[in-house]
């Protein structure tokens, strides 16, 4: 269940009456990805249509699976792209938007029974209204494009949402993430997590009793794209001291490696996490501009920690957003082992 957020209409100012009357549900089976069959609900009115330009997405990397109108400025357009690698779809959104000259006016990103699940309100560049759901299924991502005229009724604005809102595949989705996520265990030094499939791991040479860790490594034409290095480590304290001796270490450390960092800054507390246990910031690495993020967390048998270089964005955001997005993965699940497995 995905909580309302003002600014995106999931269609509940629609009469309960005239919903019943006048609307109805449609579904379509894709001519390419017949898995992907999905419905939703439209006025009974609407009709479905396969000559409606692509806009504002025309992309040769979208096909159309399904296109519905009332009339040529106020359409559905349901579209499906490959995405075989794991990013946050809300990243995936707004580089959508910076490609194709749309401007979000707000997102909601939750969890739905296909995983995490976009709504999002944009405006075109010609100035159209645009209501836009995104979901993927395996590794492929469906994009639900409502459009409008500026300044149209708010009944249009609701039938939108209520359109991205009852958006449904026919079937179980049969992944819900773009790629198989694995495991990383490591009874030694009690930690765990989870990781995109596609990035290679290597456990780090144990030089150190106390110290034990894996490197994780997104690679490519005899190269490394993204670096994310995990470790459990007891050198210090389980106090405030100790977290800034390991945030220290951990700076030397990524200095010694070649790293020259510009500016780092704790992300706020209350972020989803506590005082100066997560990290963000600047570095040049490779001869590149790139991205630093630090995350700590404290266990009672020692800290947990994690560090990850990447590209910036700008440079090339498909990497970027695989990084980030496993970043976000080891963040949600690194923990220690419980005892007795």
């Amino acid at each position: 269940m995905m909580e309302r957020k003002s600014g995106i209409s999931f269609g509940d100012g629609i009469p309960a009456e005239m919903l019943r009357s006048q609307y109805g549900s449609v579904s379509a089976v894709p001519a390419e990805a017949a898995e992907l069959a999905f419905r939703l609900v439209l006025p009974r009115v609407w009709s479905r249509v396969s000559d409606l330009p692509m806009a504002p997405l025309a992309s040769d990397a979208f096909s159309l699976a399904a296109a519905f109108k009332r009339d040529e400025n106020t359409n559905v357009q349901i579209l499906i792209t490959p995405l075989p690698f794991e990013v946050n779809l809300v990243d995936w959104l707004e580089f959508q938007a910076y490609l194709h000259g749309f401007k979000l006016a707000a997102v909601l990103s939750g969890e739905t029974s296909c995983g995490q699940t976009v709504h999002a309100a944009a405006s075109a560049a010609d100035g159209s209204e645009l209501r836009l759901m995104v979901v993927g299924n395996g590794p492929k991502v469906v994009l639900l494009v409502g459009t409008m005229p500026a300044g149209a009724p708010s009944l249009d604005r609701e039938t939108l949402g209520a359109a991205a809102a009852s958006f449904e595949f026919l079937t179980s989705c049969r992944q819900i993430t773009r790629e198989r996520i694995g495991s990383y265990l490591d009874r030694e030094s009690l930690f765990q997590l989870q990781f995109p499939g596609s990035w290679s791991y290597q456990a780090m040479d144990r030089l150190r009793p106390e110290k034990a860790g894996v490197d994780f490594r997104l690679t490519g034409e005899a190269k490394i794209f993204a670096y994310l290095r995990v470790e459990a480590d007891t050198r210090v304290s389980l106090d405030d001291t100790g977290l800034e001796q390991l945030f220290q270490l951990s700076i030397d450390e990524i200095e010694e490696a070649g790293v020259s960092i510009s500016q780092i800054h704790p992300v706020p507390e209350g972020a989803g996490v506590g005082k100066r246990e997560r990290w963000l910031g600047e570095c040049t690495w490779g001869g590149i501009a790139a991205q630093v993020a630090l995350l700590f967390r404290r266990t009672p048998h020692g800290w947990l920690s994690a560090i990850l270089l990447c590209p910036e964005k700008s440079l090339n955001p498909m990497v970027w957003m695989r990084a980030k997005r496993a970043y976000e993965i080891a963040a949600a699940t690194l923990s220690v082992v419980p005892q007795g497995e």
